[in-house]
């Protein structure tokens, strides 16, 4: 009896950044039968996996999202098993509030669009304050500035900055604000200037 080949399984073929998975290596031989050699076996994956033992494991960064392909070597053969790691990303509450420094007038929402007045001649300097958080199907809940998993970006037709500033604003102006969290969009908040 000689061994013909080794599969790769997974308790869970999906898992949530941040969350594990059980893998189990089958040894095949030449006569059909099987035998769980997974404690025989070594593992090894790309980056953002983590593994201990039969435990896979994905780090929560930016970058660690998709199909993630994990190899089992066992006496000299190898297969390898795609696992799925998705965003925890469950919900978002957002303020942001705006400032025209020229004439200090303001607007804030929390909703999906705001809009601001700002001078009609010359437009105007603004900055925005943004606060909020976003709350994961792992019961974290991370503030959406000042963390790196999450990145607020401003943009229009004039300017794509990042962090809470957003430069000289016109009337008729148009800008959106989009935050992402791990990599992936989870929200997008329109402002006029009028």
């Amino acid at each position: 009896m000689t061994l013909s080949s080794i599969s790769l399984s997974f308790a869970k073929n999906q898992i949530y950044a941040g969350g594990s998975t059980t893998a189990t290596v089958t040894a095949i031989y030449s006569d059909g039968s099987t035998k769980d050699v997974t404690s025989q076996s070594s593992l090894s994956g790309p980056s953002y996996i983590s593994i201990s033992g039969s435990s896979v494991s994905s780090q929560k960064a930016i970058g660690c999202l998709g199909q993630k392909s994990i190899t089992a070597t066992y006496d000299g053969k190898t297969n390898s098993a795609n696992l799925s790691v998705i965003s925890d990303f469950k919900s978002i509450s957002l303020e942001c509030e705006l400032y025209c420094f020229d004439n200090y007038r303001s607007a804030s929402g929390n909703g999906n669009s705001i809009s601001l007045s700002v001078p009609m001649n010359d437009g105007g300097e603004v900055r925005t304050s943004i606060s909020g958080t976003i709350t994961t199907y792992n019961n974290d809940s991370y503030n959406i500035i000042g963390n790196s998993l999450i990145k607020v970006v401003f943009e229009n037709d004039n300017i794509s900055s990042t962090g809470v500033s957003t430069d000289w604003m016109m009337p008729g102006d148009n800008l959106t604000m989009r935050i992402s969290y791990l990599g992936e969009e989870v929200k997008s908040f329109g402002v006029s200037f009028n």
